[in-house]
């Protein structure tokens, strides 16, 4: 497991150059409230994505992890599904769009396309976790990345950024990963073998429908507030906001890699209290990843107003304090990222909706209440606190299951200082 972690932290570790870079290349040369207007652009094709796809590539892996159904009436129902969801999903974002946001007809229909692109893309991902091809989905995560950095980095030095070219550019970069993934799964994974199956349709439909409600959630959890900012309050605190929230998302990347193979490996496992998966090398992984995180995060913040003004201009001094107020609740997500996929993988994502549920609810009032006295870093505050819920709910429910101690869950010991050193030894290596 530790190799396959490894395989994918440095390929995290690259995406988030890159994404930095981005980052920086995209607020300097739009400025706050432009990159506040793109924010308010993005949000409901990509808050959007996760009910469309309708947990599918969730489903995807989770039966390919399974005996008892042939892979090729796993790949038809996904094109099926796929194809359907892709056309009414694409419909229902251009209408909302229209509706929400003052834009022309064609940049609405361009706009949309981001939903059906990413819905096939999230399907191609589930094949390749369900085969726990970690190579390649990193593969897929880093070159789109790679893409959109290239085009931007050229746009930037002919200085013709703006806000449209930007939509323009994360979109194909989104057309070519697309391209990438069906080109590599028809020479590797036999993709060209389809059968449709009603039966595991449904089965899949019925599986992945409480993964979608559950990711939906989680969606709404991280992007809901953004929507927020967007009708409550102004393009400046929008844009402030973003990119404070995208600086402290960076450090989502190590949880975010363990989570892929936990999830990836969980599907695989027999649930259960005395499987050493759930009770030994999950607790592990998450007492590494959140001593790495808080750290990282406690940098962060020491260095905040150093970092915003070298980085991004004093223009956006004020994203400070609302890296300090998500601070806290940074770190405490770390915890549900990685326990809510494991639970998630063994087959329980129903237990997401439990613990996300509440959160929502109490970041949708909390934003509601305060955005339009306080703008940003009321939205700061309000998403801390959710996310400090998230990680108490999900500890809670994680030990109900499989259960192991708090302490378990929380105190390094000395295999897991020996553990980092090896991997810190490792990646150095490698990179």
């Amino acid at each position: 497991m530790n190799r396959q972690i490894l395989s994918v932290v440095i390929t995290k570790f690259f995406i988030l150059l890159a994404g930095l870079i981005i980052i920086v290349i995209q607020a300097r040369s739009l400025g706050v409230a432009d990159r506040g207007l793109l924010a308010s652009y993005l949000v409901m094709p990509l808050l959007l994505i996760s009910l469309t796809e309708g947990g599918m590539r969730q489903a995807a892996t989770y039966f390919l992890g399974k005996e008892g159904i042939e892979q090729s009436s796993i790949f038809g129902s996904l094109l099926i599904y796929s194809i359907i969801a892709g056309f009414f999903g694409y419909i229902a974002c251009y209408y909302i769009i229209v509706s929400t946001l003052d834009v022309s007809i064609v940049f609405a229909l361009t706009l949309s396309l981001i939903l059906p692109v990413n819905v096939f893309i999230s399907s191609i991902k589930g094949i390749l976790l369900g085969f726990e091809d970690i190579k390649r989905f990193n593969g897929i995560l880093l070159y789109q990345q790679y893409v959109v950095l290239f085009l931007l980095v050229i746009s930037y030095i002919l200085n013709i950024i703006d806000i449209k070219l930007v939509v323009y550019i994360t979109l194909t970069s989104y057309f070519i990963n697309l391209l990438y993934g069906l080109f590599y799964l028809s020479k590797k994974h036999s993709l060209l073998k389809l059968k449709f199956e009603k039966k595991t349709f449904l089965l899949m439909v019925k599986k992945g429908a409480v993964f979608a409600l559950a990711l939906f959630l989680i969606e709404l959890n991280y992007k809901f507030d953004i929507y927020m900012l967007s009708q409550l309050s102004d393009s400046y605190n929008l844009g402030i906001y973003t990119v404070s929230s995208q600086l402290t998302n960076l450090v989502w990347q190590l949880p975010s890699a363990v989570g892929v193979v936990l999830f990836s490996l969980s599907s695989n496992q027999v649930s259960g209290n005395g499987n050493e998966f759930f009770t030994d090398k999950v607790p592990q992984a998450l007492r590494i990843t959140l001593a790495i995180s808080f750290f990282t995060v406690l940098l962060l913040c020491f260095f905040s107003e150093y970092i915003v003004n070298t980085l991004f201009g004093t223009e956006y001094i004020e994203s400070v304090a609302v890296i300090l107020s998500l601070a806290v609740g940074i770190v405490s997500m770390v915890i549900f990222k990685v326990l809510y996929v494991v639970i998630a993988g063994a087959g329980s994502p129903s237990k997401g909706v439990i613990i996300i549920l509440p959160c929502v609810v109490v970041n949708i009032l909390l934003n509601y209440w305060f955005i339009p006295d306080f703008g940003a870093i009321a939205a700061g505050l309000s998403s801390s606190f959710c996310y400090f819920l998230s990680g108490l709910f999900s500890v809670i429910i994680y030990k109900y299951i499989y259960s192991v101690r708090y302490i378990d869950l929380f105190l390094i010991n000395k295999s897991d200082l020996y553990n980092i050193y090896n991997l810190i030894q490792k990646f150095n290596s490698k990179v």
